[in-house]
């Protein structure tokens, strides 16, 4: 969430692809402390010091500007870590039927559970991308037909990877 944080904010105040910044909405799967805001924000500010000082370049942000480009979501964790929940296991249900691939109860059924509730009571303008950083479970595999319309630098990326 700290990466997507800072790379998102960067991206736009560089004019890359974003006029405003995106809401990164980081699903809570660890209990308090673990995963607060403070944390979240603190990691990304210290990202972008460190960044900073290896490249030589104005990317410092401090937490309080990034802080209104964060939502913690903590309706999702259930009991806690590693106990799945009934919305988890629905959306990892969901998951498998539309998109074909596999989630897991720790991590992305529960993230998944989120974006779905996300999606359905339409809580946030604009598109909504679902981008689970942490799973148990390996990547699903990608087809050439699915490849065919992403963009080319992710085209030529893929085959590389492929190659490898």
């Amino acid at each position: 969430a700290a990466g997507l944080l800072l790379g998102t904010h960067l991206a736009q105040r560089r004019g890359f692809g974003f006029v405003t910044a995106p809401t990164i909405v980081a699903v809570r799967v660890t209990p308090f402390p673990i995963t607060i805001p403070f944390r979240i924000l603190k990691l990304a500010s210290e990202a972008s010091e460190l960044l900073a000082r290896l490249t030589g370049e104005d990317v410092a942000v401090d937490r309080r500007t990034l802080a209104p480009q964060l939502v913690l979501e903590r309706r999702f964790i259930g009991r806690g870590y590693g106990y799945a929940t009934a919305a988890g296991r629905a959306a990892m249900q969901l998951w498998q039927e539309h998109a074909g691939h596999e989630l897991e109860t720790t991590y992305s059924g529960k993230a998944a559970a989120a974006v779905i509730d996300v999606v359905k009571r339409a809580s946030l303008d604009g598109p909504t991308l679902y981008w689970s950083t942490k799973s148990s479970l390996p990547l699903p595999s990608v087809t050439p037909a699915q490849l065919a319309h992403a963009p080319a630098a992710m085209r030529r990326w893929m085959e590389r990877v492929r190659r490898a």
